[in-house]
């Protein structure tokens, strides 16, 4: 169960700067990539969305900086109830998203969800003949509900990507800390680029 159910919640109990970072970038054109348990609360997805988005494509990244992820955890607020103002604002004003996730598993898999069913075809279909572990996710990864952050765009749709702990562990030398995260694999490069490939 997360501690918070909403993000005004978690506000009284933990200072920006200092527990978490907000980074939101409006480059303008049609998608938003965005991390919303980034930092230490899903390791691995504010790095992925960053270079997803690059120079061009409009970023949102809601990070866990505390010292270690079990405790970055506790800043966890489900994508059903995901209500930071920057972030609702920001979403709001596009017609697609791609929100980047972390889920459980040893295997490494990749699970599409969100209301965008164009969007989700495409992606399952060109990473997939890329080689990469893709598939559409169901009950809990489905990502359905008009509440999920990556739904709350212009549009009323977007898309979730699920990457599991073994997925985003070989993306990385050594995912244990923000530190370390910054020396990537080449598997990691290869996702990024194929990802953009789709996008634009």
């Amino acid at each position: 169960m997360d501690r918070f159910s909403h993000f005004a919640d978690l506000e009284k109990q933990f200072t920006e700067g200092v527990h978490f970072r907000r980074t939101a970038r409006d480059r303008g054109g049609t998608v938003l990539v965005l991390a919303p348990h980034g930092g230490g609360i899903e390791r691995g997805t504010s790095e992925l969305a960053r270079s997803i988005a690059g120079g061009n494509l409009s970023l949102y990244l809601f990070e866990g900086l505390m010292p270690t992820a079990r405790q970055s955890q506790a800043l966890h607020i489900a994508s059903t109830r995901f209500d930071e103002p920057r972030c609702l604002k920001l979403i709001g004003r596009f017609e697609k998203a791609l929100a980047i996730h972390g889920c459980r598993g040893r295997e490494p898999k990749i699970y599409v969800g969100g209301k965008d069913n164009d969007l989700k075809d495409v992606l399952i279909a060109e990473l997939g003949a890329r080689g990469h572990p893709i598939q559409l996710g169901t009950g809990g990864l489905a990502g359905i509900f008009s509440t999920n952050i990556c739904n709350r765009t212009c549009s009323g749709k977007g898309v979730q990507l699920e990457l599991s702990n073994g997925l985003r562990r070989i993306l990385f030398d050594d995912w244990r800390t923000r530190k370390s995260r910054k020396t990537t694999t080449n598997l990691f490069e290869r996702l990024v680029s194929d990802i953009r490939d789709v996008l634009e």
